[in-house]
């Protein structure tokens, strides 16, 4: 699920009244001529040189300001950058500047975050020096604000302690603001989405009674909008945002009903939003994200009414589409809501999961058209054809790989524009293993997709070091070609050196997150392989040790899913390499009950070939061999 906080910083195009922008009185002359020009002026008498650098600069301006009214951002910043070398000391123009500086490196933030951090300092730069001369300056805390925050962003993946050191400051300089006007709506607009930004940054480093802390303050400033303006729409969007980012670090605390009571009080608010705004934009995709996030909280527990929920986002989508909305964020929204519809229903059966699926992509397609140079489109598209190809990976590995290939596809062109998006390089590296394991239980593993996911997942830690999934990923992409060096290129200390890696990185993804079944039977897999190539290579007593690890976090992944068909796999495996042929059956027997299908895997590999005329053998073969895919 995307991020759900409605970050739309607020920025004022023009920070200063009108009697300050007086070009041709003696204090603007004395505050904005060069300084040759006012000791000219008091040496002689004439006004005149002065009078002419300050109309000129005056011109300069209106020029800039015309151009930024255009979109000419670019434009603008040569010509307020013409006007103060005219007037190096114009307020005025140093305000327009960085403005249009700060609105260039918001538009890239996600694009490319390098230009967009040269930029943004640029603009802070000027903003604090206008702080300097007028502290309490509403339009230049409004937009230093607004800039510390884009800025924050950029860094939000790579160096998260230094975003959420930008983030305290922004919200120093929104909260002087709102005391200097308290009924600002801009100003309270802007505390509320910084705050949100805060929570989310904090949760992030798992701090979440901080996170709590910022949601609750987040969804108060809200509240005070809404009360400054109760007609604005907007405003009412913010709070539905910020009252779902309550739920979500509630969630997060492990706290079920007091997040299902924020996101009821999300899905009543957009409803009156709805009864405000009917069919405005803003109102369907309040309606949708408010109950996208009650369905996500009910998906484990209760799958139906997830459902039930994410329909009523659905359908709020498409009505305003076929009324007619041309608005991408209706038609985005409508997207997730698919998304989320394929993954609860996929359950059940993958065709309905398909269809969904496969509009969701229409979705996608029809936005990433509409803007082809965004990055965050195209990683859109690449997921949503990741899921889809997941989807058939066993059952229709050919189709799965027409989906799988051009994920890939997308997902590079992402990280080509936008290399710092962690996400994008995740889901590459998740695209490239699908498609390097797609035919592993019939004999087929392709080793250059296993590479290149390992590049990707390397890229993705590199930008998020401490990332659990992150860690896990590598090692279980390591554990994968280990396989392949031991089984293919009969390359045992190949291997080794695989699995001694994955077993550190995995290790450490399980201290992160000690009851995650998934990096539980991850190392657990890891160990017990790892411990067979060492007792075969001599190293019995260290080879034991592995593989009594392997045990060991087998019986642990059990107590957290106990119908795991990996685990149960894993301690089959255990048992086969510890001579123990009733423990390798009475496991395989429960992964059987885990998944009846499976038993084309069991015919697929070569450990199980010493046993293939054992009674059990033959007794499950014909009890489970029918039923394989």
């Amino acid at each position: 699920m995307p991020d759900r906080d409605k970050w739309e910083p607020r920025r004022l195009a023009d920070g200063y009244s009108a009697p300050g922008r007086a070009y041709v009185s003696k204090q603007r002359f004395e505050k904005n001529a060069r300084r040759d020009a006012r000791a000219e002026l008091y040496a002689t008498r004439d006004a005149a040189p002065c009078l002419r650098a300050a109309v000129k600069a005056d011109a300069l301006v209106a020029r800039a300001r015309t151009a930024g009214d255009a979109g000419d951002f670019a434009g603008a910043v040569a010509l307020f950058e013409q006007a103060l070398a005219l007037a190096p000391g114009d307020e005025e123009a140093l305000f327009g500047k960085s403005y249009a500086l700060a609105v260039m490196g918001h538009s890239v933030v996600h694009a490319d975050p390098a230009h967009a951090r040269e930029l943004l300092a640029r603009a802070i730069d000027i903003q604090r020096s206008l702080l300097v001369g007028a502290p309490r300056s509403l339009g230049v805390l409004i937009n230093l604000n607004s800039a510390l925050c884009d800025l924050a962003r950029t860094w939000e993946d790579e160096a998260p302690e230094r975003a959420a050191g930008l983030v305290e400051e922004a919200i120093g300089h929104v909260r002087t603001a709102v005391e200097v006007a308290p009924d600002d709506i801009d100003a309270a607009h802007n505390l509320s989405v910084t705050l949100a930004l805060a929570a989310r940054l904090a949760e992030a480093r798992d701090d979440l009674d901080l996170a709590l802390e910022l949601a609750e303050e987040a969804r108060d400033a809200a509240e005070s909008i809404r009360r400054l303006a109760p007609d604005e729409t907007e405003s009412l969007s913010v709070l539905v945002g910020a009252v779902i980012r309550v739920g979500d670090v509630r969630t997060a605390r492990g706290e079920p009903d007091q997040a299902a009571a924020q996101y009821h009080a999300a899905i009543d608010l957009a409803g009156r939003l709805r009864e405000t705004a009917p069919g405005e934009p803003e109102a369907v995709v309040a309606m949708a994200r408010a109950h996208l996030a009650m369905g996500g909280a009910l998906e484990d527990s209760e799958p139906g009414r997830a459902i039930e929920h994410y329909e009523s986002a659905l359908a709020g989508c498409r009505g305003a589409l076929d009324a007619g909305s041309e608005a991408p964020e209706v038609r985005y929204w409508a997207a997730q809501a698919l998304m989320a519809l394929a993954r609860a229903v996929a359950r059940w059966g993958t065709a309905r999961a398909a269809e969904f699926y496969e509009q969701a992509i229409e979705h996608f397609r029809a936005l990433s058209a509409a803007a082809p140079e965004d990055p965050r489109r195209m990683a859109d598209m690449g997921f949503a054809l990741l899921r889809m190809g997941q989807l058939f990976e066993e059952t229709d590995p050919d189709r799965a790989r027409g989906h799988l290939v051009q994920a890939a596809a997308a997902l590079t062109q992402c990280v080509a524009l936008a290399p710092a998006d962690w996400a994008a390089w995740w889901a590459l590296g998740r695209s490239h293993v699908s498609l390097g394991t797609l035919g592993r239980w019939r004999g087929r593993q392709d080793e250059g997709h296993l590479t290149a996911a390992l590049d990707a997942f390397e890229r993705a830690l590199a930008l998020r070091p401490t990332s659990p999934l992150g860690l896990y990923d590598i090692g279980i992409t390591l554990f994968d070609l280990s396989v392949m060096a031991h089984q293919e290129h009969h390359d045992p200390d190949a291997a080794m050196g695989y699995l001694a890696r994955s077993i550190e990185l995995c290790e450490r993804a399980l201290a992160a997150e000690p009851d995650d079944a998934w990096y539980l039977t991850g190392l657990q897999a890891a160990c017990t392989d790892y411990g067979r190539l060492l007792v075969v290579s001599g190293r019995r007593e260290e080879g034991a040790r592995y593989l009594q690890r392997g045990l060991e976090l087998g019986r642990r992944s059990l107590e957290v899913a106990p119908q795991s068909w990996a685990t149960w796999w894993n301690l089959a495996m255990y048992h086969i390499y510890t001579a123990q042929p009733d423990g390798a059956f009475e496991a395989l027997r429960e992964a059987l009950r885990a998944d009846p299908q499976s038993w084309y895997r069991v015919e697929a590999d070569a450990e199980w070939d010493p046993l293939r005329d054992h009674p059990t053998y033959r007794e499950l073969e014909a009890q489970y061999k029918a039923r394989a895919r």
